[in-house]
């Protein structure tokens, strides 16, 4: 069965994308998210999914297991609610069980709603289950925090 992320009650309704890209992680973001990134990498326990390193930046993170569930929100839903549904009705439509790396990946995601345009970067992190499958993924809004420092 195929799994999908797209859930109604949190959809992009009368949300447009126009474009994804991904780009290379170290150099689409600042030197303080690049160390927040270090410090997610080096973690003792792969299955942490803790946003700590990011929040502690004031960036907005949110949790959702490979089922599609949300695990954590940081700082709390509203902030989160849009890239939420960007993930779940534009990036991972199918869910993340079909991920082909398990690495840092950095989507920019330019999309409009009636007379807003946006761009968003978006920092995915995937978390693994203790045998090495992935549990879920941890979603960063790094878009305030573009460029080399």
């Amino acid at each position: 069965m195929k799994q999908s992320f797209q859930d109604p009650s949190r959809g992009a309704d009368g949300v447009s994308v126009s474009r994804v890209n991904e780009h290379p992680v170290d150099s689409s973001i600042d030197g303080e998210v690049r160390a927040a990134l270090a410090a997610w990498m080096d973690r003792p326990d792969r299955t942490s999914d803790d946003a700590a390193p990011f929040t502690a930046l004031g960036l907005p993170a949110f949790c959702i297991s490979y089922v599609g569930e949300i695990v954590r929100y940081a700082p709390d839903e509203n902030a989160n609610r849009f890239n939420e549904a960007l993930v779940r009705d534009f990036l991972f439509t199918d869910g993340i069980c079909n991920l082909d790396r398990q690495e840092p990946r950095l989507f920019e995601v330019n999309s409009r709603m009636e007379a807003l345009e946006a761009t968003d970067l978006l920092l995915v992190l995937p978390f693994e289950t203790a045998t090495g499958n992935i549990a879920g993924v941890m979603v960063v809004d790094v878009s305030g925090q573009r460029g080399s420092a």
